[in-house]
């Protein structure tokens, strides 16, 4: 079994980071594995720091890339790989045309690494997905949407939970997180243009301030074309429809990530973006109390409610009976994020994601 972890392009950072942590754990399984990205990818010395074999390829455009395709055979038949995992959905068509240049005599691998677009049910998807040889995903929500969406043969279909890296340290110990002085901070990550979740969080505060409870949110972002200033502007307008009158605090978590965890005593959980974005897993390893509406996804990342607050459906007065809850029982809110750490810890670790792709790879046919 030869294995390379396809990075086609140099987009992002935390996938390369996930790439070659899953590539030091294959390597402790004895398994050649080998990086393969272009040759100015930021990745490269770290690996050669790692003694991982890195293969340069050209970097892929993200279209029909026929001559992409070629260099990217013959890379493959140079350092011998016969499996390749790949997270970008967008490299899918260079990947099936070089294994139709290699007659079939390669395994790919496409671990889900976003949300599908709707109904890919056309010709040309059906075609392409089911060359994959596997499509691993992480939650069985996750999965009934890759089964409505698209005609992938649902013998191809994995469900595997897939750690999310990030460059920043998390805690190694599972210590109970303490409230600051201060009025308690609900935190909230801004990573996608919709604003029906955050306008719900913002509804729930107002309506606990109108109680005489005293909370603050705290907002960070991600993957969005804003800064501090425009976000800030942005949810000040929100907080100000709802009749919430504290500024917001605002952090770029690409830049400040630590601060943001520090500085939260609580995080309501966007589930538009999850389980995707690794906000939850972030949340469970910093033993911060997530707080979620309740779906099937949700109990999915959650452990059924066992690592979380669930609260009905986008349902505001639920949310904000739930937050004052979290807020005024410390016993049950340690319980509850020890149980999130000790989750995060034992199943959404790369070791634990690297031993379920080896016993997959395993029992996938040779080509």
């Amino acid at each position: 079994m030869r294995i390379g972890l396809l990075l086609g392009t140099k987009r992002s950072k935390n996938h390369a980071q996930l790439l070659l942590k899953l590539a030091l754990e294959l390597k402790k399984s004895g398994v050649h594995v080998v990086l393969i990205c272009p040759e100015d990818h930021f990745i490269t010395r770290s690996a050669a720091s790692k003694e991982i074999p890195v293969q340069h390829i050209r970097e892929f455009k993200m279209s029909y890339d026929f001559a992409g395709a070629l260099s990217f055979r013959r890379a493959l038949k140079k350092s011998k790989i016969d499996t390749i995992l790949f997270r970008d959905h967008r490299e899918t068509a260079i990947l099936v045309t070089a294994k139709f240049l290699m007659k079939g005599k390669l395994r790919l691998v496409y671990c889900q690494a976003e949300a599908l677009a709707p109904m890919k049910r056309d010709f040309l998807h059906t075609f392409r997905f089911n060359q994959i040889d596997a499509w691993i995903t992480p939650y069985s929500a996750t999965a009934l949407e890759v089964k409505s969406e698209t005609n992938l043969d649902h013998d191809r279909l994995h469900i595997i939970p897939i750690p999310f890296v990030s460059r920043k340290r998390t805690p190694n110990n599972a210590s109970p997180h303490h409230p600051k002085s201060g009025a308690f901070k609900i935190g909230f990550v801004v990573n996608t243009e919709r604003t029906d979740e955050s306008d719900q969080l913002f509804e729930a505060i107002s309506v606990l301030s109108k109680r005489g409870v005293k909370a603050e949110i705290i907002l960070a972002f991600e993957g969005l074309k804003l800064n501090e200033q425009q976000l800030q502007q942005k949810m000040v307008e929100t907080s100000l429809r709802f009749g919430y009158t504290e500024t917001p605090l605002v952090a770029n978590l690409e830049r400040s990530e630590s601060t943001f965890w520090s500085e939260c005593d609580a995080i309501f959980i966007g589930l538009h973006s999850e389980p995707f974005s690794g906000v939850s897993e972030r949340a469970m390893a910093n033993s911060i109390a997530c707080i979620a509406f309740s779906s099937l996804l949700s109990k999915d990342i959650f452990a059924d409610g066992h690592a979380a607050f669930l609260c009905k459906r986008d349902n505001v007065t639920d949310l904000a009976i739930t937050i004052e809850m979290v807020m005024n029982n410390e016993d049950l809110r340690n319980e509850i994020t020890s149980n999130a750490f000790e989750l995060a810890k034992k199943e959404l670790s790369v070791k634990m994601f690297s031993d379920h792709l080896i016993n997959l790879l395993k029992a996938l046919p040779k080509k």
